[in-house]
């Protein structure tokens, strides 16, 4: 039994406890491939990067090996095997388009995972590879008619993400029924989205999903290291919905220091923003991210 993921990756510890064999620390294609290929030679794995191993009573605990720097050299998902536990076949499938994330805010887990392995951290998959595996898809289910591009912000490289748009408008032209797209935006300080908010909406985007989080500037920038200002946070709302696309706003609540006064304050920012829909989550101090320290 293997275990990898977020939580495993920064307490490996924890769960080696539990009923697992072994923990995967970081990315885990290739330390799969290769416990796959010795268990199929029928030896008890040993001396894979990555992977801390549980051996009687010690545990065999291998260096990490650098993140993977070329993310199109990867397969694409077989999500066929997964068919049978899908309710809703054909729901929204979510296509990873890259990799990381280049901020910091302390509740989440990347500040922390990018320091799992040596290498370059924030990674996106070419357009045209990410174009390739929606044809693929496509192939498979000509009724495929929407997909989410999961990536922690489309927005951090502009001239990838304008790129992209170029690809999949390009791709649409193609299809009988086109497919239309929804992603992430994480809004910083100053910045223009006139430019991409026109591509999204020319490439068949719908929508947007963009974090506020708190509506609290104070609980931003000295609880969460998110320095973007409510002003920026409306303008970017406003400039969305004059190109068309819907937004979904993401809140968090019940974080450390909050008072009565900063919730009032994500409420009247959501008030202004008048969002298509919004998403509330409550606070977990997650181990091994810095809020988490504070909390303790």
């Amino acid at each position: 039994l293997l275990v990898g993921g977020p939580h495993a990756s920064l307490n490996p510890e924890d769960c080696l406890d539990s009923a697992f064999d072994a923990v995967c620390v970081g990315e885990g294609e290739y330390p799969t491939l290769e416990l796959v290929e010795q268990l199929e030679e029928g030896r008890y794995p040993s001396g894979i990067p990555n992977l801390h191993i549980k051996k009687g009573d010690s545990i065999e605990s291998n260096p990490p090996r650098p993140f993977v720097e070329d993310l199109d050299a990867l397969p694409f998902p077989d999500r066929e095997m997964w068919t049978p536990w899908i309710e809703n076949p054909s729901s929204r499938p979510s296509v990873l388009v890259g990799r990381g994330c280049p901020f910091r805010c302390t509740y989440c887990c990347n500040h922390a995972l990018s320091r799992v392995a040596d290498g370059r951290y924030v990674r996106v998959r070419s357009p045209r590879n990410i174009v390739e595996e929606l044809r693929e898809m496509k192939e498979r289910n000509p009724y495929l008619g929407e997909v989410y591009l999961e990536v922690e912000t489309l927005g951090f490289k502009q001239d990838w993400a304008l790129e992209l748009c170029d690809e999949l408008k390009s791709l649409n032209s193609e299809l009988e029924v086109p497919i239309v797209f929804g992603s992430n935006l994480r809004v910083t300080p100053n910045a223009s989205y006139d430019e991409l908010f026109a591509a999204f909406s020319e490439s068949n985007f719908s929508f947007i999903n963009i974090g506020l989080e708190s509506g609290s500037e104070r609980v931003r920038r000295d609880v969460l290291k998110r320095r973007y200002s409510n002003s920026d946070i409306i303008g970017t709302v406003q400039t969305a919905k004059k190109h068309g696309l819907k937004v979904g706003i993401y809140n968090l609540i019940g974080l450390p220091g909050e008072t009565k006064r900063d919730f009032r304050e994500t409420v009247r920012v959501n008030r202004i923003c008048q969002p298509d829909w919004f998403l509330l989550s409550v606070f977990f101090p997650y181990p091994g991210t810095e809020l988490y320290d504070t909390c303790r």
